[in-house]
């Protein structure tokens, strides 16, 4: 009877135990079979593992797109920039020696005008005319050397050139008084006294009344207009 009870004991163990590995091995193959779909909880290396690899944020990914375009705009705008200096250099550096050539020339006109007032003053017209041709040359608007011009072609008696050039300076300032005294006598020359009577008028009108030649032009004109029928045809012009 108690061999009997122990085989019993033996058996139900022995089936305990077998039916505890098949549960087991159930459980495992349903583990394994059916996948996770919940999500794993905040803050797992699951979660981490899907949020971090090689997925920058918008914001880097903005900067790192604009930084090359930005480092190279900034090259482009400094060569820009360096080019410009370049330019304005150079243009400084040509008005400097513009500024110093017209410096230079301007000089050369002063001197050369002045040593033709001073071959004027010798008789000297020949080489007045010359060295006034070189004044011309550099500065054709000056009345003043137009004017003196006349005066040593008035000193050859070459009338017709000087009447001309009386004429151009008066033509570049109407109010070159000298001017005027010379043309009235290249007209006087040309013999045309009418014109002569006209311009020393405007001589006299223009000529301050204590000027050197103010009596030398009124004893001229005096005696132009007692020449006969030389009023009358002086104030038909």
């Amino acid at each position: 009877m108690r061999d009997v009870r122990i085989r019993a004991l033996l058996i139900t163990a022995a089936l305990t135990v077998a039916g505890g590995l098949l549960i087991a091995t159930q459980t495992d193959e349903y583990d394994t079979s059916i996948p996770n779909v919940l999500p794993p909880e905040t803050g797992s290396p699951a979660m981490l593992d899907r949020t971090l690899p090689d997925q920058p944020n918008e914001t880097e990914s903005v900067q790192a797109d604009k930084s090359p375009t930005s480092s190279s705009q900034k090259k482009i705008k400094s060569a820009a920039d360096a080019e410009k200096e370049k330019i304005q250099e150079k243009e400084k550096i040509q008005q400097a020696l513009a500024a110093h050539a017209q410096e230079r020339i301007n000089t050369e006109i002063t001197q050369q005008f002045q040593k033709s007032v001073t071959l004027l003053q010798e008789k000297k017209f020949d080489e007045a005319i010359t060295v006034l041709h070189r004044v011309l040359q550099f500065a054709p608007t000056m009345p003043e050397a137009s004017a003196n011009m006349g005066y040593a072609l008035l000193g050859l008696k070459r009338y017709a050139a000087a009447r001309d050039f009386f004429v151009a300076s008066i033509q570049l300032n109407k109010n070159q008084i000298n001017a005027y005294y010379g043309l009235a006598m290249a007209h006087d020359g040309l013999q045309d006294l009418p014109a002569a009577i006209n311009a020393m008028r405007i001589y006299q009108h223009l000529v301050p009344a204590d000027d050197v030649y103010r009596k030398r032009a009124d004893a001229i004109l005096k005696e132009w207009e007692a020449q006969p029928s030389a009023e009358s045809k002086a104030d038909s012009r």
